[in-house]
């Protein structure tokens, strides 16, 4: 039996194509995706949390990248009288539209090896369900984000022993971050294939944590291990800001492939 299956050799190379659209469409939907994301948390949580995605989001992007979080923040709560509505609709079509290459992508791996296709109206459907997937997702981080600290101060205030509160504290919101991710991977391997050519829970669970490894190594990578090894980083001074965060997006996208390409291979094992 072959290392891996005709169903997916004969797609590696049209990968790495995807894996740059992805990137790029990533950057483009990203701040839209945060307007839906944080609307989403206002309605059903009745909180602001920007300040937390913010944060977040300079853990994980590179240096180079240069995040302003006061321009981020009026991006996601700018809006004038009356047009809250039509720009949060508005967002949600550009955020559907980058989710739409990850939709493109993982349909294109499931697809029959005979005549593979990145689908067709049925898979820009599919996009806004990716967008609902992902948006609770990451709503459900950032509200966790909020939770953890919380949490901390209240056992403490009763007492606690001491390393009570320490794992309430930052350790656990990424590892909380990465299971969080890895449900919304497991999902997104469920929801976009074809009915005929979906795979089984467990290699969607199995093609997830790949996917959710490769993507929490990116982030770890750019943001701490390469500034430790360059003294400030590879891409340093390199047109920094849109080199470094362009390069992090494609390593980081490569994990959907991977997992997409993991949960084939298992579901035809």
């Amino acid at each position: 039996m072959p290392l891996i299956p005709r169903r997916v050799a004969s797609k590696l190379v049209m990968l790495p194509t995807f894996a740059a659209a992805m990137a790029f469409y990533f950057l483009v939907a990203l701040v839209p995706f945060l307007i839906v994301v944080t609307r989403f948390t206002a309605w059903m949580f009745s909180a602001n949390l920007t300040p937390q995605l913010t944060t977040f989001l300079r853990d994980v992007l590179p240096p180079e990248s240069s995040l302003r979080p006061e321009a981020l923040s009026a991006a996601v709560q700018g809006t004038g009288a009356g047009l809250g509505t039509i720009s949060t609709l508005f967002a949600a079509y550009t955020a559907s539209s980058g989710l739409n290459e990850v939709a493109r992508a993982v349909h294109y791996v499931f697809s029959d090896e005979r005549r593979p296709h990145p689908g067709g109206w049925m898979r820009r459907l599919k996009s806004l369900g990716l967008l609902c997937i992902w948006a609770v997702a990451i709503g459900s981080t950032a509200v966790f984000l909020v939770l953890i600290p919380l949490a901390g101060e209240a056992v403490a205030r009763f007492g606690a022993q001491n390393h009570i509160p320490v794992l309430l504290s930052a350790d656990v919101r990424y590892p909380a971050a990465f299971g969080l991710m890895f449900i919304a991977f497991a999902l997104t391997y469920q929801f976009v294939p074809e009915p005929r050519h979906r795979p089984r829970w467990s290699a969607s669970v199995q093609g997830a944590l790949a996917a959710s490894v490769v993507w929490t190594g990116t982030c770890y990578v750019f943001a701490y291990f390469l500034p430790l090894v360059w003294g400030v980083s590879l891409f340093h001074g390199v047109l920094s800001s849109a080199l470094a965060t362009l390069v992090w997006a494609y390593c980081g996208c490569w994990g959907v492939l991977i997992g997409a390409c993991w949960a084939a291979v298992a579901a035809g094992a």
